[in-house]
């Protein structure tokens, strides 16, 4: 069925507004046949016009309630992604890998982009421990850690010669 849905969207014709209006049609439908944990008689509701506006990428109806109807739970709503962001919040003082790597994006980038880069962070070093099943070990980011200075050396080495300065270590 998915396929013969495909092979049709892809002979007609080049109107890209026509071919996601069928798209959209055709998912509606599928969602009223399909058979919900909640109320299998509910019809989707369409887009609230008032509230959303309609952008390229988004369905002309509500896909919230329908994944709620469906599976019974919200889909769209990622508890994961905000424990992970309150979790990076936390890392401000910390005197970890992660806490060193949240203050250098958060001088470099500001502090909502800094904490959006760590619960990235997080959430892969999350992702590998789940998929491999190894136990966490911090002594991999303490390798990072102990190359940081040097990077940070010869980042300054470079700025100071662009600028036509040469650095010398302190003699103690």
């Amino acid at each position: 069925m998915a396929a013969a849905f495909a092979l049709k969207h892809a002979k007609s014709s080049p109107v890209h507004c026509v071919i996601l209006a069928d798209c959209d049609r055709e998912i509606e439908q599928l969602l009223r046949e399909s058979d919900g944990k909640n109320d299998p008689g509910q019809k989707p509701s369409p887009a609230d016009p008032r509230t959303q506006k309609r952008t390229k990428n988004r369905f002309h109806f509500q896909m919230e309630p329908e994944l709620k109807r469906i599976f019974g739970v919200d889909l769209t709503a990622s508890h994961a992604s905000h424990a992970l962001r309150i979790a990076a919040q936390t890392l401000a003082r910390s005197r970890t890998h992660l806490g060193s790597f949240y203050r250098r994006m958060r001088a470099r980038l500001g502090a909502p982009q800094a904490i959006a880069a760590t619960a990235h962070k997080l959430a892969r070093i999350v992702y590998r421990l789940l998929t491999t099943g190894h136990a966490y070990d911090e002594a991999v980011f303490l390798q990072e850690d102990q190359k940081q200075p040097q990077r940070h050396e010869k980042h300054l080495r470079k700025q100071a010669q662009s600028l036509g300065f040469k650095l010398v270590p302190i003699a103690e």
